[in-house]
């Protein structure tokens, strides 16, 4: 970053109390928006490719508990395989899910918390199911709380459960709110993630020095300060 060059010059300290006016004024405004500005668009996902259980055309199991794609497992007390045709994911002794042929050319599937289908195949259900992971990508490696989308699934040769996303708040270490079973929200990006805590990082560092310029009423690097702040909020503004 960029280090503003000190002013020492006596000329450029105004005593006017109509400009330490204008400059309060103007700087209240500025720390005001830098203060409210949003560092993320929030709610995010990650698409996840093989976290699956399935005994169609075979027994295939690649569920990992790896739900940020970091290759880090998240939890290791959720167990998933297929034991006499059924399809099941477990937490604990806890049923996230499950899916089986249930006679007469039917399928179940079932995930906590969204109910149980039955019916001919092809048929699928999804359900939200709440988790905790940690990755140095997201807010700071610190133990955010998440969604898994998980899908229980049946086909006329076997049945599948996949866990296709996991959804949470790249701005906050709380539950994301906005989340849909078998919807969409935005791709989370970690190079986009990394610009916007880098930019709010150089923000709050220009918002001290500020506050600094702000109480000795210099007018010259208030001024540099506040148009740079402004710069960097459009910028944080830009990034989706």
């Amino acid at each position: 970053m960029n280090t503003l060059p000190i002013q020492h010059s006596e000329s450029l300290i105004s005593n006017s109390n109509k400009a330490h006016g204008k400059w309060i004024a103007g700087s209240a405004a500025i720390l005001s928006a830098v203060a409210t500005t949003p560092a993320s668009a929030g709610v995010v996902q990650i698409t996840l490719s093989g976290e699956i259980v399935t005994d169609v055309g075979g027994i295939t199991n690649t569920f990992t508990g790896d739900f940020t794609g970091d290759g880090i497992v998240d939890t290791s007390n959720m167990l998933a395989g297929v034991s006499m045709g059924e399809a099941f994911l477990y937490q604990g002794t806890y049923n996230i899910a499950n899916a089986q042929y249930a006679g007469g050319g039917m399928i179940e599937a079932r995930v906590a918390g969204a109910g149980t289908v039955t019916g001919p195949p092809p048929l699928s259900i999804s359900g939200l199911f709440p988790v905790t992971f940690k990755d140095a990508r997201i807010n700071g490696g610190v133990p955010t709380a998440a969604l898994i989308d998980v899908r229980a699934s049946g086909v006329a040769t076997g049945e599948t459960i996949q866990v296709v996303r996991s959804v949470f708040n790249d701005a906050s270490t709380a539950a994301p709110v906005g989340g849909v079973a078998g919807g969409t929200n935005r791709e989370f990006d970690p190079t986009v993630y990394a610009q916007r805590i880098s930019l709010a990082s150089k923000i709050r560092k220009l918002k001290k020095k500020a506050k600094k310029a702000k109480r000795s009423a210099n007018l010259f690097k208030a001024k540099k300060l506040k148009n740079k702040l402004k710069k960097l909020n459009k910028r944080l503004a830009g990034i989706a």
